[in-house]
């Protein structure tokens, strides 16, 4: 504004004159250089090397356009990468969810599966784990035999399940994902583990829980036993022969309830003696073996045929009243009727009867429920007993029959037996308070812990795992 005002032939910020460096003597030589060629060229405006105005502001133009441009290009870049990126992390968010989604649907599938075997697990729960005796033999094992059928398709289900939960932990990202996926492995696992378990736990124990039926079925028969010869010795309080035939049919059930005790505790032995590694049942034959020749002996003692034309005549009252129906228990003194009163055909019953349910209950779990070491010592103890009692009324049938054949000599010849072995009968049984099962107990509580250890653990693993997997369900 103060100083030179600029001419039209002027460029830029070159001086027409200038002083000092070689820099600004170069430009003052351009200057002269251009003011020169305008003046040949007849141009006073501009030099000849400077471009037009238009075409300055053409190029200018384009340089904004360009930056724009370039910075629009840049925006669009900026955009597309988050829209890329953004589109990714839905992608795989979705991708997460449905991954999840599938996963809970499996976890619920393996819940299910777990759930319908529940009765299957509980039947072996009971035979193998539970105290005997809390659930009948014939249940549990028609439980078992209901799933067994199922088994296969279920193992192949749960094998399926146990594959797709693995295909998908893989994909999987949040660690309360995989370790949901994790339990539900974990479940499968344990489920199919009580499943290859079930079938040697259940050979190895329903067994047993049968044996203690049979010896509880035994002491009910003795129990019955006993209380039929009390009717037969009651029904005789008038004696004659109708009413020794009744008393005989009632000896014959009683004979029949103690033959069946006596199986009943033959098949609790055996399997006591398996359970502790004895001789599997040699000693149940030979006592079969014995008592069929004690039985064959005593048959030959007492059935002596009468001489011809012997046949027991009609006689007076007197002779036939005494000899009465021979009592349990109660051994006669020579000339007195074979036993008088009907408690004492009970004797015997009432001393293997002290509680048996509470001898069940206090002995179920003692390894030793005998002073002897035979682990069969109180099954040994009542087959003994019940050896004598079949013997003593098959005594009591003869006599019955030799009263109705009036067969004197036959008569007193079983009623002596049969007062000789219900006298030992009682002296055996006396003091005794514990019962067959005790046996079966202790040696099955002895043996299954390799059994139920190994099942409890798998069970209690199952448990937990499932109880996780509903938590994340929740």
């Amino acid at each position: 504004m103060l100083g030179k005002k600029k001419q039209p032939g002027d460029v830029g910020h070159i001086r027409p004159s200038t002083q000092g460096t070689s820099n600004e003597i170069s430009f003052s030589v351009l200057h002269a250089k251009s003011n020169a060629a305008a003046q040949d060229q007849g141009s006073p405006l501009r030099p000849a090397w400077e471009l037009p105005q238009e075409e300055l502001h053409a190029r200018r133009t384009r340089r904004r356009r360009g930056r724009r441009l370039i910075v629009a290009a840049m925006v669009l870049a900026a955009v597309g990468v988050v829209a890329v990126v953004t589109s990714l992390v839905v992608v795989n968010v979705q991708r997460q969810l449905d991954h999840v989604a599938n996963m809970k649907w499996t976890l619920q599938q393996v819940i299910d599966e777990c759930d319908q075997l529940r009765g299957f697990n509980d039947a072996v729960s009971q035979a193998l784990v539970q105290t005997m005796g809390s659930t009948p033999a014939a249940d549990m094992e028609k439980t078992y035999n209901a799933y067994s059928g199922q088994l296969p398709g279920r193992i192949e289900h749960l094998r399926e399940l146990k594959g797709q939960i693995e295909s998908l932990q893989q994909q999987l990202q949040l660690p309360a994902d995989k370790e949901a996926a994790n339990q539900g492995i974990s479940a499968v696992n344990a489920q199919l583990n009580l499943i290859d378990m079930s079938r040697a736990d259940m050979e190895f124990a329903l067994p047993a829980q049968q044996a203690y039926a049979d010896a509880q079925q035994a002491m009910e028969d003795i129990l019955r036993a006993d209380g039929l010869a009390r009717e037969a010795t009651d029904i005789m309080a008038d004696m004659n022969a109708e009413t020794a035939a009744q008393s005989k049919a009632k000896s014959e059930e009683c004979l029949a309830a103690l033959r069946e005790a006596r199986t009943a505790l033959l098949s609790a032995q055996e399997e006591v003696q398996k359970l502790v590694g004895g001789s599997d049942g040699s000693n149940a034959e030979s006592a079969d073996e014995q008592s069929a020749a004690e039985q064959g002996a005593e048959d030959d003692a007492v059935e002596e045929p009468t001489a011809e034309g012997e046949q027991p005549t009609e006689q007076s009252a007197a002779d036939d009243q005494p000899e009465k129906r021979p009592e349990a228990g109660a051994p006669a003194t020579e000339g007195s009727p074979a036993g008088t009163t009907a408690e004492n055909a009970s004797s015997a019953g009432e001393a293997a009867t002290a509680d048996p349910q509470q001898a069940d209950t206090s002995n179920a779990t003692d390894p030793t429920p005998h002073d002897s070491a035979a682990p069969d010592a109180t099954i040994a103890l009542y087959l003994e007993y019940t050896d004598l009692r079949i013997r003593a009324q098959e005594a009591a049938i003869t006599s019955m029959q030799a009263y109705i054949d009036r067969d004197k000599a036959t008569l007193q010849q079983a009623n002596d037996t049969y007062n000789q072995l219900e006298a030992q009968a009682v002296q055996l049984i006396a003091g005794q308070t514990l019962v067959p099962s005790a046996d079966v107990a202790a040696a099955f509580n002895a043996a299954r812990p390799p059994y139920s250890d190994q099942w409890s653990a798998e069970a209690a693993r199952a448990s937990v795992a499932l109880t996780a997997v509903r938590d994340y369900l929740s």
